[in-house]
């Protein structure tokens, strides 16, 4: 609760406008938006600027519960512009909410407990989209939210939200990739495409030039190339702080006429520590952090392997001639969680397999939600331990001949497992990630990510892609089932319930794709609008069998469509009856 003293000998400007600032995830009072948007408005004219800091409730890596933060931010801000309002220093007409990324999600959330009326205007820079995709509209940001809402979408396929959510939203260059937002940039393309939006907006404060966008009847018609503008007939809006409030809705308004500045990277360290955080010493291997061995033969009975004990490996049922299959499970996971036991039951359904279980379920636990960020990259430390312990045994195997499975972010651990590798101790054969999380690895930093150099072969699953899922292509061979993301069979009544049905989707695909004799039959597409508007049209040599039996020489992008219901698979869609099983199990191992 705020201190109503400090509000009245406070020195604001009567018969000025007052404009707040929401910052976005891990930021600050001096972080995007503010230290461009705060300059840019005093440089104009004479503003009241409150800068809503809540950086204690959106610290890295916590993003989860930062998002069930803001329903208290929003609340403690309404009471903030309530008593403001009541004490006749500034008209709740002159008010104008202006919040970035996870914070335009919390300006269109005051609306929910402001007493004093509606706001007059919400502007809303790239707001966040993770999590907030199928979120009611009583926890995002929408048009009802205030009696004017200005949206400016810079970053739609990675951190922001694409789908429309004002009275007149801009998509700047497509909202796709900003110009200057590459490789060479301090930040990554992600990153810098997401910090374009309160920029643009500072800078169309003053700007005598201005941000001029034309309609366009939907976003993919400016994609296809079919709406570019320029037409003596086009509408024409000019986007940021002077858009008029009575500007009806006006998608896909595509600024040209101005300069954009690179931001700086910000980054925050600070982690909230528990009793259910990891444990010091913390090295390898760590007793939260366990392999099970499970074979045809001890199914029930799983061996625990001590990558201390050269011995250890003589006391299983390990046997060199059969395949080695790493499974890595996500957070919250375990040995006899989704997806480890159906996918044994699978495997040994189909032969014998050495079938090992990286058990670190209790090493990232709620509420260490911080862990998650940077247990991972221990935790891959500590498989690279078994790795190298298996490749050295007499009984062993080389990493050439092992193929890791890892789901959420499990696939980013599989991955990381290669920093710890020298080329001459081997590379891993094969890595399989199944909806790679998009949390904190939304980067193209290689030694954090999971992406081709990590194996001799990677081949990764999208489910829920932009979502808690990765977006971007990370394999020698990606594939977007039903496009990557909304997957059939999946849509529930809340929104926690149906993203988490998206991302742990994948496990079942795979697994069924293990003895499916219909088999998940890919295709090439150009581009999602394309696979969605149903214009691809692969050639039958063109098709790829997604999952376990997949081809190492699989490159590129793919595009699968399923059943609501199992069988998921739908077996070949070309002109040419094709079945998934092209050689029957032999019980050795397969390079």
């Amino acid at each position: 609760m705020f201190n109503p003293e400090s509000v009245t000998s406070a020195n604001f400007i009567k018969g000025r406008p007052l404009v707040v600032l929401i910052h976005g995830y891990t930021g600050h009072r001096d972080y995007a938006p503010n230290p461009t948007i705060r300059p840019a408005y005093f440089a104009y004219d004479e503003f009241n600027i409150i800068s809503v800091d809540y950086n204690p409730l959106a610290l890295e890596p916590c993003y989860l519960q930062a998002v069930r933060n803001l329903p208290t931010v929003a609340n403690c801000t309404a009471q903030l512009l309530d008593f403001i309002i009541s004490s006749d220093i500034i008209p709740l007409d002159d008010i104008h909410v202006v919040g970035f990324s996870l914070g335009g999600q919390t300006s269109g959330m005051i609306a929910n407990y402001l007493r004093a009326g509606r706001l007059k205007r919400i502007t809303g820079l790239d707001p966040a989209k993770p999590l907030f995709v199928f979120a009611s509209n009583e926890y995002k940001l929408d048009q009802t939210d205030a009696e004017f809402v200005q949206v400016i979408h810079t970053d739609v396929f990675q951190r922001g939200i694409l789908h429309p959510s004002g009275h007149t939203d801009f998509y700047v260059n497509g909202g796709v990739v900003q110009p200057g937002c590459d490789a060479t940039t301090m930040m990554t393309t992600g990153e810098c495409n997401h910090n374009r939006a309160p920029e643009y907006y500072a800078e169309s404060i003053g700007t005598e030039v201005g941000f001029y966008g034309y309609r366009c009847a939907h976003w993919y018609l400016y994609m296809l190339g079919i709406c570019r503008g320029g037409g003596p007939n086009d509408q024409i809006a000019i986007m940021g702080a002077h858009t008029p409030n009575t500007l009806t809705r006006s998608i896909d308004a595509f600024p040209q006429w101005s300069r954009a500045r690179d931001s700086q990277k910000q980054e925050n360290k600070n982690v909230f520590n528990t009793s259910s955080c990891l444990e010091k010493p913390y090295r390898c291997p760590h007793p939260r952090i366990k392999f099970y061995l499970y074979t045809r033969r001890t199914q029930q009975t799983p061996e625990l392997i001590d990558v201390l004990d050269p011995e250890s490996l003589y006391y299983t049922h390990w046997n060199p001639s059969h395949p080695v299959k790493i499974v890595i499970h996500g957070f919250g996971g375990g040995r006899n969680l989704s997806p480890s036991p159906d996918m044994r039951k699978a495997y040994f359904t189909r032969g014998n397999y050495n079938i090992i279980i990286v058990d670190y379920g209790s090493a990232v636990t709620e509420p260490c939600l911080n862990q998650i960020e940077w247990a991972p990259r221990f935790g891959s430390l500590c498989v690279s331990q078994l790795v190298k312990y298996i490749a050295n045994h007499p009984r062993g195997v080389p990493p050439d001949d092992m193929h890791l499975i890892g789901y959420s972010v499990g696939a980013h651990i599989a991955g990381l497992v290669a920093n710890y590798l020298t080329p001459a101790e081997g590379k891993l054969g094969r890595i399989t990630g199944l909806d790679p999380t998009i949390f904190f690895y939304a980067g193209s930093n290689n030694s954090r990510d999971l992406d081709p150099s990590d194996a001799h072969f990677v081949d990764i699953i999208h489910t829920g892609a932009g979502i808690l899922g990765q977006w971007s292509p990370g394999g020698h061979a990606d594939f977007y089932v039903n496009g990557g993301t909304s997957q059939p069979g999946c849509a529930s009544s809340t929104i926690f319930q149906t993203l988490a049905c998206d991302h742990t989707k994948v496990t079942p695909y795979f697994i069924e794709s293990i003895n499916s004799e219909r088999g998940f039959w890919a295709g090439p597409c150009p581009t999602l609008i394309s696979y969605l508007l149903g214009w691809c049209e692969p050639k039958d040599s063109e098709y790829v069998l997604m999952g376990e039996h997949l081809s190492r020489q699989a490159r590129g992008v793919f595009y699968v469509t399923t059943n609501a219901k199992p069988p998921y698979a739908r077996g070949f869609p070309g002109k040419n009856r094709r079945t998934a099983k092209t050689s029957e199990y032999a019980g050795v191992r397969r390079k």
